[in-house]
């Protein structure tokens, strides 16, 4: 006798089921883990802005002032960079604020390595990105130490892809002056850009630097403020915000380098995504930028929030009180 075993297989329409099924679980997942994901990177981002305000309050603590949003010298020489970056008295060396921080966030072995008359008050060296050959052959005459590449954690945001590719360039210096934005930008080259270390993260100069006193911020052009001059109180005063230094969607047109990450005006407002450029703060978080207070403590604010209250945020002496409530979350 031939005995016959029957198998139970599944029909095609109940495979196309499962799979059916499934692929709705995954469409419902994916939502809420890219949630959890964002969330995480929000709250890493507040952590370094978190270290940064308080690494500038720390170097308060030992040379009496915050260190200055730029240095820039009006003995600085152009040096090996004549013609291609502007002449005395705006020929450099324009290190940032975050260059003096170095040594208050872990970093001291990296800020040996830089010549101390960058940090110098009146220093005759010539700028950061122009001077250290060898040099480019892409019209922009670009040659920087190359300890400049140095990629440093806690100046990126992880929302944000800050090392992609630029059509425009990369901001090596950035600072305010009365009245007035002051940029010089890398172009996007292997070995004389594309390489070098970049951040997310710059200082407040308020509405515009000094050009109205009133709301200018703590750091701008060769600015040596102390925490006692913030009349406003440091937790009602932005010390360091966040910005992608350019567009926020399609091609990106500048990114921004913590060597020469001065300090950033609001006189245009915290705009919406569609809206940002190099002159704004903004970042990839949805609805809200990061602000870290002069007092270490961080808070979003919304975009797209009324300007007057954001301008009373960026303001150290302007004797307005911050609207929490309509300013941010």
């Amino acid at each position: 006798m031939v005995q016959r075993t029957l198998r139970r297989a599944f029909t095609l329409i109940e495979l196309l089921v499962v799979i059916a099924i499934i692929g709705i679980l995954i469409a419902l997942l994916l939502p809420a883990v890219q949630k959890v994901r964002e969330a995480a990177n929000r709250m890493a981002c507040q952590n370094n802005l978190k270290q940064i305000n308080l690494a500038a309050m720390n170097y308060e603590s030992s040379f009496g002032s915050l260190p200055p949003g730029i240095n820039l010298s009006p003995y600085s020489t152009n040096g090996a960079n004549a013609g291609y970056v502007s002449a005395p008295p705006w020929a450099g060396p324009y290190i940032s604020v975050m260059c003096y921080l170095l040594p208050f966030i872990e970093q001291e072995p990296l800020y040996k390595l830089f010549p101390q008359a960058y940090f110098q008050k009146d220093t005759t060296i010539g700028a950061w990105a122009y001077n250290t050959p060898p040099y480019s052959s892409d019209g922009n005459h670009t040659g920087y130490p190359k300890y400049m590449d140095t990629h440093i954690k806690i100046f990126e945001c992880p929302s944000d892809n800050v090392y992609g590719q630029v059509t425009d360039g990369i901001i090596d210096a950035y600072w305010v002056e009365p009245g007035q934005i002051w940029i010089d930008y890398l172009y996007d080259t292997p070995n004389f850009g594309h390489e070098i270390g970049r951040t997310n993260y710059i200082a407040n100069s308020g509405y515009l630097g000094t050009y109205n006193f009133k709301y200018s911020g703590p750091y701008y052009a060769n600015s040596h403020t102390r925490l006692t001059d913030i009349k406003d109180g440091t937790s009602q005063t932005i010390g360091f915000g966040e910005t992608l230094a350019g567009k926020s969607g399609g091609s990106r047109n500048f990114a921004l380098t913590w060597a020469g990450a001065g300090g950033m005006p609001t006189a245009w407002g915290l705009r919406l995504d569609s809206a940002v450029d190099w002159y704004t703060f903004s970042s990839k978080h949805s609805g809200m930028v990061q602000f870290g207070f002069c007092d270490g403590s961080v808070r979003g604010i919304t975009k797209g929030c009324d300007n007057q209250i954001f301008y009373n945020a960026s303001g150290m002496n302007d004797g307005n009180p911050v609207d929490w409530g309509a300013i941010g979350q």
